[in-house]
């Protein structure tokens, strides 16, 4: 059985690689001991850098959750243990609308009471195992 948003990722990527080599840009998706998933997708290659991301942060339980933003030509992710095709679904949203009013309408930003501790541990480059 295939999953639409894994299939458009691994294409999405091949597009980016096309022509040009690709060392220290790539995806990054690493389980973590939690259980959660740390998600870096490098932009450099993509052109995508330059276009607006709101931050993003999802809490519905204690092992439903998601947190997403743009740092650095960088989209990063943290999220629960279930929430990692949800993830790639919004990056996959964000980099496909061109004029972000899809993105706007599709999803609402809910802060999560814990959202300063989980963006802290989320952009800890020493949590980051490349």
């Amino acid at each position: 059985m295939k999953n639409n948003t894994l299939d458009w990722l691994q294409e999405w990527y091949a597009e980016q690689c096309r022509g040009i080599g690709v060392e220290g840009n790539g995806i990054l998706i690493q389980a973590l001991e939690k259980p959660e998933w740390l998600i870096k997708i490098n932009l450099h290659v993509a052109s995508l850098g330059a276009k607006q991301f709101q931050d993003l942060a999802i809490q519905r339980s204690i092992h439903d959750w998601l947190i997403c933003k743009v740092q650095n030509n960088c989209f990063h992710a943290h999220c629960g243990l279930h929430n990692l095709i949800e993830v790639i679904d919004i990056f996959r949203q964000w980099a496909l609308d061109k004029n972000q009013r899809i993105w706007k309408k599709k999803f609402t930003v809910e802060k999560a009471p814990d959202f300063k501790m989980l963006s802290l541990f989320l952009f800890r480059e020493d949590e980051i195992k490349h």
